[in-house]
Parts: C-alpha cells; structure tokens; sequence
C-alpha cells in the first residue's frame, strides 16, 4: 500500500488513546533470552529460538522490542509473516517479505552481490525470471544458497531473521526453516520463530518440525504465559488514566488470564465498568461498532483480503471510489485497528481481521472472495505465485470448482518457478481432488489428468521424498492404461524406480526399471528408451554388478547418442565409468566420467554434474594408487556442489570417497586430503551416484552465549530452555548484557 494514507505515517501508536504500552510489561526473563540469542550470534555461533504463546499474549511485542535493542548493537533485522489463506498457501510468504526488507536497508546492489552464485534462484522469489519453466532441482539448491548468502550477510554484520505466525506456514517455509535449523551453526545469524501454541492440535504439520529443530543444541524455546497481577496492574497503568478498583482488576484477570491484548482490547472499547464481554472477538467488534458504518464497511470488506491492506485493491474489489476508501482507513488507523508498518498498511493483530472475518454472513463472504479473485486476475501488484495462490484460495472460499481447479494448477506451476516443491506438491493434489467434478478439466489446464498426477509425484519427490511419490506415479501409471503409448509409461515407470530406490525399496526399484525396458524392448530408438535403459545401468552399477552394468549402459549410450539425446548419454557415461573401474579398467572408467562431465554440463542437470565428481572419485580410488589425483577431483567437486547449491546433496559424498577409502594412507603417508576439503567433508557419502535422504550441516557443537552464562547457581528464567549435553531440556539461567562485536 503505497497511497496518501501511508505517506502521511500517521503514528499508531498513540494518536486517539493509549490503546498499547509504551512499555513493555513483564517478560524481563523472556527478552534476556532473546538478548542472550543475540550475543551468541554475534560472536559467531547461530541461534535459533522457538518464541510460542497464545494469540495476543504479546510475541510479536516481545520480538519488536528485542529488534530495536539489537539494532542499537549493530545488528541487521529483517521480519516477515506467514499469510493465513486457508488451506491455500503463499510460498515462502515471511521469507519473500524478509528479503524486501533487506533489499531496502543493504540496496539492490548490495543484496545481489551477497546472494552470489544464488542471486538467480533468489531473485525468482521477487518475480525475477530467467526462462525456465521448471526448476533444475529439487528446493535444497535454493536452501543452500540461502544458508550461504545468511552466512555471508552475517559476515557483514550479525544477524536477526525472524519469521512470524508460523502456525501458517507453506509446506516449503517449515522445510526452509527445518533446514537453517540444522545448518545454521558458525554462521552470525540469530533466527526467531514465533508461532501460536494454542493453534498446534496433534496433528499439526508444524509439529514435526518444532519437534526436530528442538532436538539440536542451539535451539531455545521461550514459552510466553500471561501476566501475573502485578504485572497487570502495571499494564493498566499504561493504557489507562483511571485506576481500577481490586475487584475489578481480579475479575479482569481471572477472565483474561493475563492475555496483554484483551486487556489493552478491553480499555480501548471503555473499561470494564459496564461489565466484561464474553469472548476477546466481542471486545473487538464492539470497537469496531463505534466507527463510521462506512469504516465498518470497509474494515470487513478488507478482512476478507488479509492481513494486510491494500487501498488500491480494496477499491478495486469493493467498487468504491479510492478517496473513500482511503477515508475509512484512515478512521481505523486513528482507532488504531490497523497499523502502519514501513510502507504497508495492516490489522493491528491479526485477531482483529479474524474477528470481522467470522462477523460476515456466508453469502457475504462469498461475493467479497469473488470480487478478490476476478480483482487478482487483472492485478499486477503481486509475484506470481502469491497472486495465483492467493487466486487459488479466493475461488475456494467462492465455492468455485472449476476456476479453483484452473487457479490451483497456475499457482503449482508458479510454486515450481521460484523452488517451493512443497508448495507446487500441495497446489496439484489440490487440483487432483477437485479434477473429477470439473467438465473438460484437461482442455481448461491444458494438462491430462495423468500428466498432472506426474507432476505432482515430482513435486514430492523433489521435496519431501516420501512414498506420496511412488503412490502418486503409480495412479499416473494406471491413469495412462494399457493402450497409451509405452514410451509414456516407461517415463513413469523410471519414476517409480528412483522413488522406490530413495525409499530403500531396492527390490521394487530395480522391479520398475526392468519393467520399464521391457515395455521399450524392439521399439525403435528413442530417448525414453535410452533414459530406461541408463536407470536401470545405474541401479545395476550401484549394487556392483558391474558386468551386466555395463552392457546395459553401453546400449543406453549408442541409442541416446543415435537420438541425440546428449544429457541421457551423459548420464549413462557417469554410471559406466565406476561399472568399468569394478572390472579394473581404471583409465577407461576415468575418460567415461570425464566425458560425461563434459556432456552434463553442457546439456545436463547440476546434480548429474555433481554425481561425475562423486564417481570419479571412487573411480581412482579403485584404482589403489592415485590418492592425490583422486583428492584434487574430489576438492574441484565439492567447490562445484557448494557454488550450485548441491552441498547438502553431493558435497560431503564428494568429499567422502577420499575420506571413506584412503583416511588410512592419509594418516600414514601424510595429508591428502588439505584445505576446504577436508574441512567440509564431515562424514563419510553414501555409495556413489546416491543422494542423501537427510540435509547434514557443518558440524560445530552448539556453545553458551558467553562464557560463564551458564554458570553454576544462576537463576534459571521461566519458561527458556535449552538442550542440554545429554540431550535432555533444561532451564536456562538469567543472562547478562548483550555483547554485540
């Protein structure tokens, strides 16, 4: 929101009553927690901490007043929130409004060269384009280049990256944050994450999440309960010039329990004189009452938006003038329901928008999601993907099936673009459920039913690696039938070999490889053929049966080069080099690999760049007397997997063939292993040409904030915990001053 309203900055904080605090009751324990996070990050160790509590209990407060605290030290802060769509999702929603702020404070200039070798996968989250439909890899590529350029920033100046509302979170913001939370270690960076816990029921996505990232050593927990009655009476006499007898402030409290923005909702309606309201929604709405019936209008109008406010849009969708609406939201910020943040306009609390959500009859709250939606659909103001996510969820609200279909599917696609798997996996199986009640569903997407249930087994594959993959590719394998042609459903069939196979269902694997060439056999060459034929070698190399290996990738390489399928021929070429090293032809297993890195890069995949270096290196090694030279590719290989994002995936099994097979001879004869390589090796690889299940970070034990901050004897503070060395939580005692360098 960039109109009139927002360039007067009307402060909200204190124009027609005390409505918030000017200072921050309580919580000294729980800021002394953050500021001890802070400390740590600035001395180089990462911190996460995990900030829950109840709606209104004052999380949000608590990090904005530990952010400008640490900005007087020198830190750099960027915030961002999850969106509340309803089932829908906006990808990398907090992340994306965390960016822009940081594009705004560092400059452009600046940001892109922090980003490095990442700026192309980071710039697609602003709506950056390079032409490619679909990305060359699964989202981790974008993880690591995030995870670099935060540890570059922190290099900078330290840190504090917060993520709000993470009860909202997209499917592809908690694997981000699942991520940071294990990889984040020697980086300055001190990264919050608030979410409400009254909102995690058992079954809750963020669960699991929460649940691992406690499990790691520099990640605390502050747990926010409500104010006690001393601390109550303070806040009273913050917000409110009149003193409130004993029985009241008592009442207050017992129907409260402490919760700070039903008190400060409560003293902005009136007081408690007339007697307290039945639920903290009643508080809301009976301030709301006292506004203009125009602003009351508009107020609902724009909950049904969102959280944030646009007066554009919102005369867009409402067909009222600008002026008038810009009238009414200018009432309600001096009302202080909505606030200015920066350059946008929002609810105050996004239990104000709940309220005046759930205050709007069905019927009105249908034509407001269709007036959205038709709005979106001519609208540029958003990236793609959160303008078709946002379509998406707006024509669900409708009760729209077929435009929600079409909506979900555009809004896949565009999660694909900028690396949100998760949230593209999400948006298709979205799609495939409403796909059977909408007509001529496949002429309105362009895209068969089967070649959608394809998609989103790649999605899931790429993402999350379940067996929701093989059990989509599987229903995409029927859907196809028997008549379809079998090119088609050898492609389909692969894809059930590689899920099965990262599933460790090694029988069912190579079952669906095989079937896959069997269907191809005496068919004429084709590049399904030859990219059947090379899973199935590959598979083979893998489990060492290097003679039927080779045949097999011999015949994928004369059909693939027969075609000019160049990337499948590459990817043939990396598997023959270490079946033709098991057989002891060494040198030709070498020029194999050589030659398929030549070809990869050029037509290929950055990971089957990567898998040419893993299997060099295993390559020589066979060999049992070119440690060096094996050493030297393996050092090229992991700075090749660290520029393109592979890390997680291909860095350390690069690194590993030398640890794992020559560790001895290097201990004995001397180090060949120097320099980052044997610094970024931490463990050793799984086989060669196989892919990590698990995103391994560099691994530098967690360590207090300062020394001494965990000194015997010191009061422990409520509600903050820390994992101790025998991975039990344990309270963490009371801090000194932060000591930002």
């Amino acid at each position: 929101m960039t109109g009139p309203l927002v360039r007067e900055r009307v402060h909200t904080l204190w124009v027609a009553r005390r409505v918030q605090s000017r200072q921050l009751v309580g919580r000294t324990d729980e800021l002394a927690a953050l500021y001890d996070a802070a400390t740590a990050a600035a001395s180089g160790q990462a911190r996460t901490v995990l900030i829950s509590g109840d709606a209104g209990i004052g999380k949000s407060r608590l990090i904005t007043e530990a952010a400008a605290h640490v900005r007087s030290e020198g830190f750099i802060v960027a915030l961002g929130g999850c969106l509340q769509l309803g089932e829908v999702s906006v990808a990398y929603a907090p992340l994306v409004e965390a960016l822009r702020d940081l594009r705004i404070q560092l400059g452009e200039d600046e940001l892109d060269a922090l980003a490095g070798p990442g700026l192309a996968e980071i710039g697609a989250l602003f709506g950056d384009r390079d032409g490619r439909t679909r990305p060359p890899s699964g989202s981790s590529s974008l993880f690591e280049h995030l995870l670099a350029f935060l540890t570059r920033l922190g290099q900078r100046q330290p840190v504090m990256l917060v993520f709000e509302d993470m009860h909202w979170a997209d499917p592809s913001t908690r694997d981000l944050v699942a991520f940071l939370g294990r990889n984040l270690r020697s980086a300055a960076v001190a990264l919050l994450l608030s979410y409400r816990a009254d909102e995690l029921h058992r079954r809750h996505p963020l669960r699991p999440v929460i649940a691992d990232l406690e499990r790691e050593p520099h990640v605390e927990r502050v747990a926010l309960d409500g104010l006690d009655r001393a601390e109550l009476v303070s806040l009273l006499g913050e917000i409110s010039d009149d003193a409130l007898p004993d029985a009241a402030v008592d009442e207050l409290l017992a129907r409260s329990e402490g919760n700070p923005f039903y008190v400060e909702e409560l003293i902005a309606a009136g007081g408690v004189g007339r007697g307290l309201p039945a639920t903290l929604a009643d508080v809301i709405l009976g301030r709301v009452a006292m506004l203009s019936e125009p602003t009351q209008a508009v107020l609902h109008d724009a909950a049904v938006l969102g959280h944030e406010v646009d007066d554009a849009l919102l005369a867009d969708v409402t067909g009222q003038p600008l002026d008038v609406i810009i009238t009414a939201l200018r009432e309600a910020v001096n009302d202080q329901l909505l606030a200015i943040e920066g350059d946008a306009c929002r609810f105050r609390h996004a239990l104000v928008r709940e309220a005046l959500y759930d205050d709007l009859l069905p019927g009105e709250r249908e034509r407001m999601h269709v007036a959205a939606a038709q709005a979106l659909q001519a609208s540029s103001r958003l990236s793609e993907q959160a303008r078709w996510a946002s379509i998406a969820y707006h024509w669900a609200a409708a009760h729209d099936v077929p435009r929600g279909f079409e909506a979900s599917v555009r809004a896949g696609i565009e999660a694909e673009r900028v690396h949100a798997l998760a949230d593209a996996a999400e948006q298709f199986e979205r799609a495939l459920r409403l796909h059977d009640r909408v007509p001529d569903a496949d002429e309105l997407v362009g895209m068969t039913r089967a070649e959608l249930l394809i998609r989103a087994a790649d999605a899931v594959q790429a993402s999350s690696r379940t067996s929701r993959s093989i059990v989509l590719a599987e229903a995409a394998l029927r859907e196809l039938g028997e008549d379809s042609p079998p090119e088609a459903r050898a492609l389909v069939l692969v894809r059930i070999g590689l899920s099965n196979w990262t599933q460790h269902h090694g029988a069912a694997s190579v079952a669906a490889y095989e079937q896959a060439v069997a269907i191809l056999d005496g068919r004429p060459p084709s590049r399904e053929r030859a990219f059947a034929l090379a899973a199935l070698g590959q598979s083979l190399m893998l489990r060492n049966v290097y003679r039927e290996a080779e045949a097999t990738l011999r015949q994928a390489i004369d059909i693939a080069t027969q075609v000019g399928a160049r990337d499948v021929e590459g990817h043939a070429l990396c598997s023959l080099g270490p079946s033709l090293a098991g057989l002891g032809h060494i040198d030709e297993g070498v020029a194999a690999v050589r030659r398929a890195r030549e070809l990869s890069s050029e037509f290929g995949r950055t990971d089957d760049v990567c898998r040419t270096y893993v299997n060099e290196a295993h390559s020589l090694y066979i060999g049992g007397h070119r440690y060096d030279e094996a050493a030297q590719v393996a050092a090229e290989g992991v700075e090749y997997a660290i520029e393109h994002g592979q890390r997680s995936h291909y860095g350390e099994a690069i690194a590993g063939e030398p640890l794992r097979r020559g560790h001895r001879r290097q201990r004995d004869r001397g180090a060949h292993l120097r320099g980052p390589l044997a610094r970024r090796a931490a463990r050793p690889s799984r086989p060669p040409g196989a892919r990590r299940r698990s995103v391994p970070g560099t691994a530098i034990p967690g360590s207090p904030a300062r020394a001494g901050s965990l000194r015997r004897g010191a009061p422990a503070r409520p509600g903050v915990t820390r994992l101790d060395g025998r991975g039990r939580r344990r309270p963490v005692p009371r801090p000194g001053a932060l000591a930002c360098r």
